[in-house]
C-alpha cells in the first residue's frame, strides 16, 4: 500500500492507514517508482570508445549503463 498526497508519497507499507475519500487504485502486478527517473538524461550513454572521433565528454559520467555489477 502507498498513500499519496497532494502528489507525494506520505507512507508505504502493509498496514497504511487510508484516507475517507481516497481514490483507490488496483496496481496488482505493475512497477512504482518514484520521481527519479529522468527520461530525457543523457547519463551513461557513453560509445566506450568505439569510434574515438565520437566519445562525447558531454555524455560520459559516473553511471554507465553497458557496466553491470
Amino acid at each position: 500500500m502507498i498513500s499519496f498526497d497532494k502528489g507525494k508519497i506520505i507512507a508505504v507499507g502493509k498496514n497504511v492507514e487510508i484516507p475517507v475519500g481516497a481514490e483507490k487504485i488496483d496496481v496488482a502486478g505493475k512497477h512504482i517508482y518514484p520521481g527519479l527517473i529522468n527520461a530525457a538524461s543523457n547519463m551513461g550513454l557513453n560509445e566506450i570508445e568505439a569510434i574515438r572521433a565520437t566519445n562525447d565528454i558531454a555524455e560520459t559520467g559516473r553511471i554507465n549503463s553497458n557496466v553491470r555489477t
